[in-house]
């Protein structure tokens, strides 16, 4: 079929940016739940946003680091990668 490969990136940059949206949809339904507490009101919206990137990231390093298959990941991982 002519023109294949154009539809095969299309459709992969299609799911990329429907994953990048519900990122967003969620980052921003946790964070105006965070805004509404009386304890976080005071906090800039940058620094609230910056805080719970951080968490994100520093959880989906726990799951790499302390599960199997997340050991298993790290270890193909650096089997195909190129020696510095």
């Amino acid at each position: 079929m002519p023109g294949s490969p154009f539809w095969a990136v299309l459709f992969f940059v299609m799911l990329f940016t429907l994953g990048l949206d519900s990122q967003f949809a969620t980052m921003e339904g946790v964070l105006t739940v965070l805004r509404d507490m009386k304890t976080f009101q005071k906090i800039r919206k940058e620094l609230l946003v910056g805080e719970l990137i951080c968490i994100s990231l520093r959880l989906l390093l726990v799951i790499v680091y302390e599960t199997a298959m997340g050991v298993a990941m790290m270890l193909r991982w650096c089997r195909f990668c190129p020696p510095l």
